[in-house]
């Protein structure tokens, strides 16, 4: 079993455990990153590539890659790889140094583009009625920077109903990290945020490489939904135990 494999299992049994805890709902995966698919980026700023994969595993069956490069030369390359060896299930980040971009992760129904967002493609998912929070692991990432979150009212199909969050992930190469993003921090345009949660029309997880010009690597897993603050406790708890076993294996 590789490192990444056995963080993956340590976290996976807390989510079990989660899912274990006599609350009104279960953990949500929205994306486990088991379905493979990779954009590389190389051309001369500005450029960009997109690509868009069945995912059964993911909300809405489907995840979406765009890739945007904004600063770099040729040959200088930004990389969004998901379970690029079909083995560690995560998704890896990478831009060279000198490089500025964004990676956007969308989940907006099959439609079979990766380029286009449709607003309304998941139908009206009501996250609200099932969730408090979204939570993203981070296990490793050798630079400081953001992660954008933006959520859509599926009752406006121009996409200008949404809620917008921002994770912040340090500068961590060696733990991992768990993010959260309670959906009460989120701010709301067009609508408020009950109802824009209760009819969720499409998601959009955005890296935020933008400014990162001495490079960045970062590897995420388990995108998800959780329930109640009373998940969050045993979720920190996995981060520790994360944390620990890489602290005990380098010695």
């Amino acid at each position: 079993m590789t490192p990444v494999q056995r963080h993956r299992f340590v976290f996976a049994t807390l989510l079990l455990a989660c899912a274990s805890v006599p609350l009104h709902a279960t953990v949500l995966v929205l994306d486990n990153y088991v379905a493979t698919e990779v954009v590389i980026v190389d051309a001369a700023a500005p450029a960009s590539g997109s690509a868009s994969v069945a995912a059964p595993s993911a909300i809405g069956g489907e995840r979406d890659l765009y890739v945007q490069k904004t600063a770099g030369a040729e040959g200088d390359a930004v990389t969004a790889a998901v379970n690029p060896d079909a083995n560690d299930d995560t998704f890896q980040f990478s831009q060279d140094s000198g490089v500025a971009a964004q990676v956007s992760l969308v989940y907006d129904g099959p439609d079979g583009d990766g380029s286009t967002i449709n607003y309304t493609g998941l139908g009206g998912v009501n996250l609200h009625a099932q969730a408090t929070m979204f939570q993203l692991n981070v296990l490793a990432s050798n630079q400081a920077g953001d992660l954008l979150l933006r959520v859509w009212y599926a009752g406006d199909a121009s996409g200008a109903t949404f809620a917008d969050y921002m994770m912040h992930v340090a500068n961590l190469p060696d733990d991992p990290q768990a993010l959260t993003a309670p959906f009460a921090d989120f701010t709301a345009t067009g609508a408020g945020l009950t109802t824009i949660f209760s009819h969720v029309g499409a998601i959009r997880l955005t890296v935020d490489g933008s400014s990162a010009v001495a490079g960045w690597d970062m590897t995420f897993a388990d995108f998800v939904a959780i329930p109640e603050p009373a998940s969050l406790a045993l979720l920190a708890t996995a981060a520790g135990a994360l944390g620990l076993r890489r602290r005990r294996n380098r010695r």
